[in-house]
């Protein structure tokens, strides 16, 4: 990457084994596309207000890439995987990676195109 690695921690005290976590999943999408220039990781804790249970972290990527901005993030589903704050990261560069790979298809033109659809003029009506 032609910038470093940006980590933003809302709600949330910084972790070693967290940001190692995000190092490493950084490290495999550069190896699966080297023209990455820069990625910005936002990690957020859920909402401490007393009237929420059970909280699902938020993790949002931004990915620099030639010509685009790639970004992952959305709220979670209620499932239990966005409870922990590893797993959440886990599923989102799984995302990531899969709009990494969009995008390579379609700067390869591997996007399949449809047909155009044809059209037709009516010459006349008969009666019959």
């Amino acid at each position: 990457m032609q910038s470093p690695l940006r980590l933003r921690w809302h709600n949330l005290d910084p972790s070693d084994a967290v940001a190692e976590q995000v190092r490493e999943e950084v490290a495999r999408l550069e190896r699966f596309w080297d023209r990455i220039t820069g990625c910005v990781v936002t990690l957020e804790a859920p909402s401490r207000h007393h009237r929420h249970s059970g909280g699902q972290y938020r993790v949002r990527i931004e990915l620099s890439v030639p010509g685009r901005k790639l970004v992952v993030g959305r709220d979670p589903p209620k499932t239990w995987a966005h409870s922990d704050l590893l797993l959440a990261v886990k599923a989102a560069f799984r995302g990531a990676q899969r709009q990494v790979e969009d995008h390579l298809r379609r700067l390869d033109s591997r996007v399949k195109e449809h047909a155009p659809l044809s059209f037709a003029a009516v010459a006349r009506i008969l009666p019959e």
